[in-house]
């Protein structure tokens, strides 16, 4: 989870200019997205970074869920054979409690079926010679549901995930999938705390945000950029809800070397978040210059 920035005051550009690039904006981008599920929502308004980072639990299925299914295969395996094919009634797996009820092929799981699982959850889709295969539905017993395409007892191809808090969805993923992981392109949403959804859209590379994508906060600011394991890492553009923008290069959440940062009025700020750099009128004038700390300065002023 990243550093949580406090409420973020998003100010206009009316007043005198003396950050270059506002520490609040600098704070927010620099610890957006990560892997753990956000912190409960606050009330709206407010913008902690911390909790604006959408989150789907990355494994579909469970050790002890995988391994129901491999016990339930072995427990098949040394039934006696049976060539007979098509629907059965349920069958009871004395091994690890769950139960199957749906088509079979002999002793295998084939066709349509609905397996219950010892620990409350859910599978109802298709099988194939004793695996998940498919179209199917994974129903969690806390009320989290995948529905989607399945290959070989993982979810595979494209699917959704919906992920549930208070009887409530509370985050979507929806997307492509491999070995049981977002993986793909895909849209990650999730609950903002106000009217709006916080949502990432773009690439993903085993669970993590990975590639190119874009993150959208609730009040329509949005970072467009590439990502590294689910932190923002590399060239990107972040446009804040009152309309300033900055573009420039992040290296693990952080602003890295010479960024550009625009005011809707015209005033823009080229150079470093942490060094030498130079505001500009709308006109073009050097409004002020120096070596700048984290948004605050000029604590020296260069030569030009």
């Amino acid at each position: 989870m990243g550093a949580n920035a406090g409420n973020l005051s998003v100010h206009g550009p009316s007043g005198p200019l003396k950050e270059p690039i506002p520490a609040e904006v600098l704070a927010r981008v620099g610890h957006t997205a990560a892997s753990a599920l956000p912190s409960p929502p606050q009330a709206a308004g407010s913008k902690s970074a911390g909790s604006t980072a959408v989150a789907v639990p990355v494994d579909i299925q469970t050790d002890d869920i995988l391994w129901e299914l491999r016990a339930s295969f072995l427990e098949l395996e040394q039934l006696p054979a049976n060539n007979s094919d098509g629907p059965r009634p349920s069958f009871a797996f004395r091994r690890t409690g769950g139960s199957y009820r749906g088509q079979w092929k002999g002793n295998m799981r084939h066709g349509k079926g609905e397996q219950r699982f010892s620990t409350g959850a859910r599978y109802i889709g298709r099988w194939c010679d004793n695996a998940v295969e498919g179209l199917g539905q994974f129903l969690h017993k806390n009320g989290d549901m995948f529905i989607g395409e399945w290959r070989g007892n993982r979810a595979h191809g494209l699917g959704v995930y919906y992920h549930q808090r208070d009887l409530m969805t509370y985050a979507t993923y929806d997307g492509e999938w491999a070995e049981d992981r977002q993986h793909g392109r895909g849209v990650e949403q999730c609950d903002g705390g106000g009217d709006k959804d916080c949502q990432y859209a773009g690439d993903f590379d085993a669970g993590k945000k990975d590639g190119y994508g874009v993150y959208k906060w609730p009040d329509d600011s949005k970072y467009s950029g590439q990502w590294k394991a689910n932190r923002i890492h590399g060239h990107g553009h972040y446009i804040d809800a009152d309309g300033r923008e900055i573009r420039g290069v992040w290296h693990d959440g952080a602003l890295h070397g010479c960024c550009r940062c625009l005011w809707p009025d015209g005033r823009t700020y080229c150079g470093k978040p942490h060094g030498s750099g130079v505001i500009y009128a709308a006109d073009g004038s050097i409004l002020n210059h120096g070596f700048w700390d984290m948004g605050q300065g000029p604590t020296r002023r260069d030569h030009i």
